[in-house]
């Protein structure tokens, strides 16, 4: 099945949205028709000027924090991929979640689903999200997958999008995955062509996943050409 996904954003009036650190974030809404879903997202719109006034918030690069809050190329072909994943009993976590649009896709076709996201305004913008689109709550994990530490328990499918942008990502990130993934359980990964996939499908290898990749479908929609891979992990 082909997904239809269709996009357009309105610029609300200047209400609050939230505060982080005492400043208070005015936010816009986009709306999507994903298959047969219709759904609203809440999105911020000065996290440049959040930031400018803010210290340096723990884990997030000053040139990544204002690039939180964007629905990205990558996200919704994520969220179209979702539409066809099968769903039984399977446990879902998202990784770098974001808006949480992929996740909020799995949470209405009924899917138990986690959401995962080191960024400070996540948890609550996940939160909003799913109250806009009438849809049951998600837990969340407010850390890093850097974090040796986390024990989120196993899943069948760990999926992410447009994650691997910083070197470090590629090499962190598949020892959560080893961690984290059910035996024959899988990773999906959506990456645009930052230039690290390669060493994070080399790292993956070595950890005796084998993978599959190819061009999306889900496309056509897109303001500009999609020129990145999905790419398959499993164990």
């Amino acid at each position: 099945m082909r997904a239809d996904l269709q996009k357009y954003s309105v610029i609300s009036s200047p209400r609050l949205f939230c505060s982080f650190k005492g400043m208070r974030l005015k936010y816009r809404y986009q709306d999507l028709q994903l298959g047969e879903y219709q759904v609203r997202l809440r999105v911020p719109i000065n996290l440049d000027e959040a930031f400018a006034r803010q210290d340096r918030v723990p884990g997030i690069s000053r040139e990544a924090f204002p690039l939180f809050g964007i629905l990205w190329a990558s996200s919704e072909v994520l969220a179209c991929l979702m539409l066809e994943e099968d769903i039984g009993e399977r446990r879902f976590l998202e990784v770098g979640c974001g808006l949480g649009l992929a996740s909020l896709v799995l949470r209405l076709r009924g899917a138990d689903v986690t959401a995962m996201d080191i960024h400070p305004l996540a948890e609550d913008l996940l939160a909003a999200n799913l109250s806009l689109n009438a849809c049951r709550s998600i837990p969340f994990a407010a850390r890093s997958w850097s974090d040796e530490d986390l024990d989120l328990g196993s899943f069948d499918l760990v999926i992410g999008s447009d994650i691997l942008y910083e070197p470090k990502h590629s090499s962190r990130l598949p020892a959560f995955l080893d961690r984290h993934i059910a035996p024959g359980g899988q990773a999906l990964i959506v990456d645009p062509d930052r230039g690290q996939l390669d060493q994070f499908q080399a790292e993956m290898d070595a950890r005796g996943f084998s993978s599959e990749s190819w061009a999306p479908e889900f496309v056509d929609h897109l303001d500009t050409p999609y020129l990145g891979k999905v790419c398959r992990f499993s164990r």
